[in-house]
């Protein structure tokens, strides 16, 4: 996405409105993360940092139209981890 902050961004399509939840479920312990909420218009809608590396979270935006939104993962302190992270949508 042009004009975000460097991460990994992924695009999902929602069919109907309702409330979306991004679980973060596996981390790097050295991770420091920020997960965002981002509509098609380029709109954050939700976005929480994690308070320490290694914490899993979970967002929730409401995603009251249906289209695309991004979910954002981003590494607070920039770096790069062998290890990987992984998470779930739930609508």
């Amino acid at each position: 996405m042009v004009g975000f902050a460097p991460g990994a961004y992924y695009k999902i399509e929602i069919s109907t409105p309702g409330t979306l939840a991004v679980v973060l479920e596996e981390v790097p312990v050295e991770m420091l993360t920020r997960i965002a909420i981002i509509n098609e218009d380029g709109t954050w809608l939700a976005s929480e940092d994690t308070t320490s590396p290694g914490q899993k979270i979970t967002v929730e935006a409401n995603a009251d139209a249906p289209g695309w939104y991004y979910i954002a993962v981003l590494e607070l302190n920039g770096k790069t981890h062998a290890d990987p992270y992984a998470f779930r949508v739930v609508m």
